[in-house]
């Protein structure tokens, strides 16, 4: 195992960690907001191909977003099967599109 693999490892190890004191400990979120936050944290670590998926997020959480379409977003991110390539991008592509929606009519 190389230093970065020892690195990615400790950093994936201390944020699995977090989160499940987190959830157990402190009740800060929900089962599901935890299930979602571990397969986050895979698609992070694991997978090299998401990150458009991770852009989308990013730029979710800088916005200033209608209660209404933060819901929609939560709902659909907590919902969102990790391990279907097609429902990533799926759910990416929503997401694109409320927060395009929004500056469109943030426009106008």
């Amino acid at each position: 195992m190389t230093n970065m693999d020892k690195n990615l490892k400790q950093v994936y190890d201390a944020t699995l960690a977090m989160i499940s004191k987190l959830h157990f400990k402190l009740e800060a979120f929900s089962q599901e907001e935890m299930y979602f936050l571990l397969s986050l944290l895979d698609l992070v670590v694991m997978v090299e191909g998401e990150k458009d998926v991770l852009e989308c997020l990013k730029k979710w959480q800088a916005g200033e977003w209608s209660e209404e379409i933060n819901e929609i977003i939560k709902a659909s991110l907590l919902l969102m099967n990790f391990n279907d390539p097609v429902a990533i991008k799926q759910t990416q592509t929503l997401i694109s599109d409320l927060l395009a929606y929004q500056n469109k009519s943030d426009v106008d």
